[in-house]
């Protein structure tokens, strides 16, 4: 069905199993408990519609939007997903352990407690996202953004997010224990009484971060950036003389600029 359009529909309970919805619409409609098992929905967007209870396994989900969606209760067993953005859309207690999210795009997205132990998060965008008490132990997301996202609570043992940006993140007791974090941007984040025992931080920055009562023992530091931390508590062993501290000139440069 190409370029479909559905206006304040009412889809509760439909059988939409098998259909092709391409470059489509569905808005401020009902498909609670829809059954789009096997649908191809691609380049369509899914606003504001109520798809509670629903179910997308089996589906190809290609480039579509979903958008202000309560997929808390829907069911995604075996779906594919393919560069699919789901802004502001709630997912709380989900699982999908072991799936594959390469790209899709989870901006200001209800995450809590959900389970993405490894999962591919490679690209994968959660800015503003709330992963509070998520799982991600063993995941892979190189380039994932998390800027000023929640991710209180959040497991990420031996998780790889190489490259990814954390800039202005909630980490509080958070657990990157073992977790390959080279490169990661961590500056103005939040992370006290959190885990980065014996995690890979080379060349990670945490300029400006609160690290108060964290622990960092045996993790990796080299040139690691530690400009203007807070580190009231924190454990650190013989690793950080291989880190970077303050940068004298640098703060004056940030001094000059907060004081125009």
């Amino acid at each position: 069905m190409l370029s479909l359009q559905f206006i304040r529909p009412k889809l509760n309970d439909a059988d939409l199993s098998g259909v092709d919805l391409t470059i489509g619409a569905i808005a401020q409609g009902e498909a609670a408990r829809a059954n789009f098992t096997g649908a191809k929905i691609d380049r369509t967007s899914i606003l504001s519609t109520k798809l509670e209870g629903s179910n997308f396994s089996g589906a190809h989900l290609r480039m579509c939007a979903l958008m202000e969606s309560d997929l808390a209760t829907s069911q995604f067993n075996g779906t594919r997903f393919e560069s699919v953005l789901f802004l502001k859309s709630r997912f709380n207690g989900q699982n999908f352990s072991g799936m594959d999210f390469t790209r899709t795009q989870f901006m200001e997205a209800d995450l809590e407690g959900v389970d993405f132990s490894r999962a591919q998060l490679q690209g994968c965008n959660f800015n503003k996202a709330n992963l509070k008490d998520a799982v991600l132990d063993d995941a892979r997301g190189d380039n994932a953004l998390f800027m000023e996202a929640k991710l209180t609570g959040t497991s990420a043992k031996r998780a790889r997010f190489r490259c990814a940006v954390a800039v202005g993140a909630q980490l509080e007791r958070a657990d990157f224990t073992q977790a390959d974090l080279y490169q990661c941007l961590f500056q103005k984040a939040r992370c006290v009484r959190s885990q980065f025992a014996s995690a890979d931080l080379t060349y990670a920055d945490f300029s400006h971060a609160d690290l108060s009562d964290s622990n960092f023992n045996n993790a990796k530091l080299s040139r690691a950036k530690l400009h203007k931390i807070k580190s009231d508590g924190t454990i650190f062993s013989a690793s950080r003389a291989q880190a970077l501290g303050d940068d004298e000139e640098l703060a004056k440069a940030e001094g000059w600029i907060r004081g125009r």
